[in-house]
């Protein structure tokens, strides 16, 4: 592949430079613990969601350690400065806004777990960046292992009757939620396809490389995972148009960005003005969505600048009780929309910050070679989309597996490739 058109040379930003010399692929602690990292995170994803947590945060741990012992050999990671900066303002602002929450000491606490994880983040991907090529080919061949055994299990798991599930759930379990158990884990296809997509882009052409979303498409079809679907096909319709114009995906990125945090609010208000909540066509998971985002909306109203408080989303049950005509609660624990959880609980000051870091991200998205500019595109748009249809956004295994797309991101770039180069 030629470099893009466009591209200009002197464009690389000094963020964006690696920290010291490429770590050589020979040295196996290193390269032991990025392997190790990505082949159990997509598995994890399926299994115990829960456990990305841990992983990353042992991962971290275990790199630091490693350069500590070899202190005097290697240099430490510098993670990019601002990304850093942008993450710390936006933590630091959490924490602010824990003060007129509901549970000040609990939302603190919050905040410092969410710290720790961007911590770890930062640190994985400023050592990431150090690897050269043989390192990063393995640590994608891992990559690609741990992530199709995954889709394997989201085929088998429930055709088997759980046979590896119900060895880690109790039975009663398994029995009440059933493929429910496998939503998460069809989330993590969803959005961790795109990054895989770019190394087989790379290793067999692209007809090939998307033949794994169309897979992971076909595992959906099975599970009971609509927010799953919505992203695997956001994440596809922004691949189409990214491969259009050199700046089709910055742009799309960037709409579907601003529309988010400005037209979440609106839309929430129109759906149940229509009363939709009340549509015999719409599954019950969606009807109920429709209904906390208007609850959402109208708390946003009345504390639009400064919000309820980091982490009050949890506690807004307290302010009414269930709906007389459905008997759900107006919000469960959270709004299953991140611009609306952003707005009501951090108000505009923190909607500023959250459109700051998703810039930032979207420019650094820009300085990767055309292949995995394309495909990191669409793992940003899968995230987003999945983000304003499920999950609370502070939940530390959904931010877990946010930080390790991003890292899978990283990992198909070239070793110290340079912006513009292919």
């Amino acid at each position: 592949m030629t470099s893009d058109a466009g591209t200009q040379a002197g464009s690389a930003d000094p963020d964006l430079e690696f920290s010291g010399a490429p770590v050589a692929a020979t040295d196996r602690c290193w390269g032991l613990i990025f392997r190790a990292f990505f082949f159990l995170a997509p598995v994890f994803g399926v299994l115990a969601p829960p456990g990305i947590v841990p992983l990353l945060l042992a991962a971290a741990a275990l790199l630091a350690a490693a350069v500590w012992r070899a202190r005097g050999k290697t240099s430490w990671p510098l993670p990019d400065r601002r990304l850093s900066a942008t993450l710390g303002g936006l933590t630091v602002y959490c924490a602010l806004a824990s003060i007129w929450g509901f549970d000040p000491p609990g939302a603190f606490l919050l905040a410092g777990r969410i710290a720790v994880l961007f911590a770890a983040g930062l640190f994985l991907h400023a050592a990431l960046r150090r690897l050269d090529q043989r390192a990063r080919t393995q640590a994608g061949n891992w990559f690609l292992a741990g992530l199709g055994l995954a889709l394997a299990l989201l085929y088998l798991e429930p055709a088997l009757g759980f046979p590896v599930l119900g060895l880690l759930r109790a039975p009663e379990t398994l029995d009440r939620y059933g493929l429910n158990l496998l939503s998460r884990g069809a989330v993590m296809a969803a959005i961790l396809c795109w990054p895989a997509c770019a190394l087989l882009w790379r290793r067999t052409g692209a007809l090939t490389a998307l033949c794994l979303p169309a897979a992971v498409l076909a595992a959906l079809a099975f599970l009971s995972s609509q927010s799953a679907g919505f992203g695997l096909l956001a994440g596809a319709a922004t691949l189409a148009l990214a491969a259009s114009h050199r700046r089709a995906g910055r742009i799309v990125l960037i709409a579907a960005t601003l529309g988010a945090m400005l037209i979440s609010p609106l839309a929430g208000h129109k759906f149940y003005e229509a009363q939709l909540q009340d549509a015999g066509w719409l599954p019950l998971s969606a009807k109920h969505r429709i209904e906390i985002w208007h609850f959402t909306v109208q708390r946003i109203a009345e504390k639009p600048v400064l919000g309820w408080g980091f982490d009050a989303a949890r506690h807004m049950n307290e302010l009414a009780a269930k709906e007389e005509a459905s008997g759900r609660n107006p919000i469960a624990l959270h709004p299953h929309n991140a611009p609306l959880q952003i707005l009501m609980e951090l108000g505009i000051m923190g909607a500023i910050l959250a459109l700051a870091l998703a810039w930032l991200l979207i420019q650094r998205l820009e300085t990767l070679p055309r292949r995995d500019r394309l495909l990191g595109q669409a793992t940003y748009m899968a995230g987003l989309a999945i983000s304003t249809t499920a999950f609370g956004f502070w939940q530390n295994q959904w931010l877990a597996l946010l930080m390790t797309a991003a890292l899978a991101v990283a990992l198909t770039a070239s070793a110290r490739a340079r912006p513009g180069s292919n």
